[in-house]
């Protein structure tokens, strides 16, 4: 994997309204603990955000064509900032450059046939990948909820990731991702922070 190059951030104004969590929906947040994470902070984190984005419904893109609730996808997304913060910037880098007509399920299967289980050379974002790769993949005939997952089109999936990265990373203007593997990363030795950078 290259160099990423940087995504917009939408410019977002703020008016929010009220907010109401429906069954469907706290079934579906509830679900996705296996990628949100344990940490008592980073699921605080996780349900201040999900209410945000759901505060405006601008904040939530609609797709032609989908069969799922387009606030799924978004709380998919920003489960996997939660509870995978190594891997997140990867996963949003890799569906910014997708250009296939493809869904989340096919597109991580795809992945692992051209990568195998490693995507990069970071342990830690290895692990994180194949936690959410397994997850994606096992849920494909669930009758729950989550069922939708893998069948989210990574074209809408696209649209969401500016949003959630808006509020999420706390960037001001752009994030610039950079992928390690392939070479020596002075920035990024190991163990320090995520490959992000806000500027």
């Amino acid at each position: 994997l290259t160099p990423i190059p940087e995504f917009e951030i939408p410019d977002l104004p703020f008016k929010a309204g009220p907010v109401k969590i429906t069954k469907e929906e706290f079934e579906f947040i509830r679900d996705l603990k296996p990628i949100a994470g344990h940490s008592p902070r980073a699921l605080k984190r996780f349900v201040n955000v999900a209410r945000l984005i759901k505060s405006n419904r601008k904040w939530v893109p609609a797709h032609k064509g989908i069969e799922y609730p387009p606030y799924f996808a978004c709380l998919t997304l920003l489960a996997v900032v939660v509870g995978s913060p190594w891997m997140a910037p990867l996963l949003f880098a890799l569906i910014h450059k997708n250009t296939e007509e493809i869904q989340l399920g096919d597109f991580l299967k795809k992945m692992e046939r051209k990568h195998g289980k490693k995507i990069d050379r970071h342990d830690n974002i290895n692990e994180e990948w194949d936690r959410f790769r397994e997850f994606v993949i096992n849920i494909e005939s669930s009758k729950t909820h989550l069922g939708c997952i893998p069948n989210f089109k990574m074209a809408h999936l696209k649209k969401i990731v500016p949003i959630v990265s808006r509020f999420s990373f706390r960037a001001s203007d752009n994030i610039t991702v950079i992928s390690t593997e392939g070479g020596q990363d002075t920035n990024n030795p190991k163990g320090s922070s995520p490959i992000i950078f806000a500027h």
